[in-house]
């Protein structure tokens, strides 16, 4: 057997040798990538669910003609519902809490709702 023989079965093995190990790293990495994957879809449905309750929510408010919509800011985690802005009476600002309660999927809902009557409101003067 000559030296270039010997040479490339060595390098033959060793080429063999390496791609077995790299298809042990492969498998450990697609198993990563799978459980990551998983971590990030459950975020995904988190998130989607967390938008379609705000969206559901506002949608009631929007519906409703006590509510100034326009004026309450919606968010919700995990159904922890927040609610911020003004409204225009007090009983606007129960009928906002009841609505956001009353929605499928909430736990919770924090009420940081000012009651401002439109009087109230001030406006800048257009020049």
């Amino acid at each position: 057997m000559t030296s270039t023989q010997q040479l490339c079965g060595s390098l033959a093995a060793i080429a063999l040798f390496s791609t077995g190990c790299n298809r042990i790293d492969a498998t450990i990495d697609r198993e990563k990538v799978r459980e990551e994957a998983g971590v990030a879809a459950a975020r995904a449905d988190d998130t989607i669910a967390d938008g379609w309750l705000t969206t559901k929510i506002q949608a009631q408010f929007f519906a409703d003609e006590d509510i100034r919509a326009r004026d309450i800011i919606v968010t919700a985690k995990d159904g922890v519902v927040l609610l911020e802005g003004t409204v225009p009476t007090q009983a606007a600002r129960e009928r906002a809490i009841a609505i956001a309660q009353e929605a499928t999927g909430v736990t919770q809902v924090v009420d940081r709702l000012q009651v401002q009557a439109k009087s109230d409101v001030r406006r800048t003067p257009r020049k």
